[in-house]
């Protein structure tokens, strides 16, 4: 279109879902602070919410940016996650991952379906993602390193 063709610059997004990893900066950001929460704490009020959640390790996320940067064809929006997961099988994950975090009970009634996401956008930058109990593991191991989690 003529439109395009006089464009000279071309847009690509990486949204991210929850970003958690490798702490680059001397104090933790918000993300990492809430993970460190729930593995303290566990879930707020005892009980998991009838929700899900979502994450992406921060070096997969900086991979996509690269990819999306350097591909000429890249434009548009594209998620960025491993996968969704309810906070009931979470809570569950988390504990086995960090034994001293409180459980929680399940939600109340039947579990929502996590949220789904179409991720062939995302998969066309060729950038291979951590699981989620990979990244919820690193997590926990960069709260530890850092003096944030014993």
């Amino acid at each position: 279109s003529v439109e395009r063709e006089s464009c000279s610059f071309r847009l690509a997004s990486i949204c991210p879902t929850m970003v958690i990893g490798p702490m680059l900066q001397p104090k933790p950001n918000m993300t990492m602070l809430s993970l460190r929460n729930w593995f303290q704490d566990g879930r707020p009020g005892g009980q998991c919410p009838n929700d899900s959640m979502s994450f992406v390790d921060v070096r997969d996320c900086a991979a996509q940016h690269i990819r999306a940067a350097e591909d000429e064809s890249a434009r548009g929006r594209y998620m960025s996650l491993a996968r969704s997961i309810h906070w009931n099988e979470l809570d569950v994950l988390m504990k086995e991952i960090y034994p001293m975090m409180p459980a929680s009970k399940p939600c109340e009634g039947t579990p929502c379906r996590p949220t789904r996401f179409d991720k062939s956008r995302q998969d066309s930058l060729e950038v291979e993602v951590r699981d989620v109990e990979e990244i919820l593991r690193g997590g926990k191991d960069e709260l530890v390193s850092k003096g944030l989690l014993r």
